[in-house]
């Protein structure tokens, strides 16, 4: 086994470890229900994270209507559970498929836009679906929401126990980062960055534009819906409130501070929003603007955000060693 195969093992295997052990460890620790929520909601934002990233990150597509996917998969999992007593991972599949046809109907007619008119119309369409999920009462329950939201069902697991929720959460953010991975550094992902580098230069190579376009946007609506899907059962009560524009916001903004273009950028811009306000209770009244200050910062000195940062003093650690060894 060569060396670097050697250290790519070995760190897996950290990373492997890691995931099974901060779980337990927040499990013997003082208000650990609130830290597991706490937990569950970054998993849930990074999944979500990943999701728009592989759409704006990867392909450059500025879907600002990747909320609603995200209510799609909330709504249509909870009402199936509800109202119909469908087995929740069934629902499940269902909400991240509803999630699928629902970015089909923006995404197909609207993809052949660019730039900023693309951006207005996502951002009209979340609008009507967040007012139709307000106005729907019959259906989304309106303003009042859905209220006792049935937990998970898995084995006979008892997901009363945040810590099974944490664990649960951590083996789909895991798989979503493979899936997000694995699309990347196949040959539609080089198809989607060649779209995001210059959608004219992709189209005369012979790169049909539309159709990855329209890959990349529905499956960052699969994963926008599933992650939904798991968010309405942890917080056992939904209303439009919680797929805002201003959520969107948030999600976008946790893109930018962890690292837009990067597989962990979502991860750790996720779990950076999340415990920011935590961190800053004394502060709280300035919440917005010290985010605001920070994303202005990073953004001007760190354009790649903190793993874009970290893979450039990794680059510059390398090359200095190298130099380091060459003039021994």
């Amino acid at each position: 086994m060569s060396n670097s195969t050697l250290k790519k093992v070995l760190g897996y295997v950290i990373l492997i470890a890691l995931l099974v052990a901060v779980p337990l460890v927040i499990n013997n620790l003082p208000g650990r229900a609130y830290l597991f929520h706490l937990l569950c909601i970054a998993l849930i934002f990074s999944i979500l994270g990943m999701g728009y990233n592989l759409t704006m990150g990867f392909t450059g597509l500025s879907n600002l209507a990747h909320i609603s996917m995200f209510s799609a998969g909330a709504y249509v999992s909870t009402i199936l559970v509800q109202r119909f007593d469908v087995n929740y991972w069934l629902s499940f599949l269902a909400g991240a498929l509803s999630a699928v046809v629902l970015g089909a109907f923006i995404g197909v007619p609207s993809l052949r836009l660019r730039g900023t008119y693309f951006s207005i119309i996502t951002i009209a369409f979340a609008q009507v679906v967040y007012i139709v999920e307000r106005n729907w009462f019959s259906v989304t329950g309106g303003t009042d929401g859905l209220l006792e939201i049935p937990n998970i069902s898995l084995f006979g697991i008892d997901f009363l126990n945040k810590m099974n929720y944490a664990y649960l959460f951590i083996v789909m953010a895991v798989l979503t980062f493979l899936l997000v991975k694995a699309l990347v550094q196949s040959r539609v992902g080089r198809a989607f960055i060649a779209i995001r580098d210059g959608a004219d230069l992709a189209l005369t190579t012979g790169i049909n534009t539309t159709m990855y376009k329209i890959i990349s946007f529905l499956t960052g609506s699969f994963i926008a819906g599933y992650a939904g899907a798991l968010y309405a059962p942890l917080m056992r009560f939904i209303d439009p409130e919680d797929f805002t524009l201003g959520v969107m916001l948030n999600v976008l903004s946790a893109l930018v501070i962890g690292g837009a273009r990067t597989f962990w950028g979502p991860i750790i811009g996720a779990l950076f929003i999340i415990a920011l306000p935590e961190v800053l209770i004394p502060l709280r009244a300035y919440l917005f603007l010290i985010q605001g200050i920070l994303m202005v910062l990073i953004i001007i000195y760190f354009p790649g955000g903190i793993m874009g940062g970290v893979y450039k003093l990794m680059g510059w650690w390398k090359r200095r060693r190298s130099a380091g060894g060459a003039n021994k």
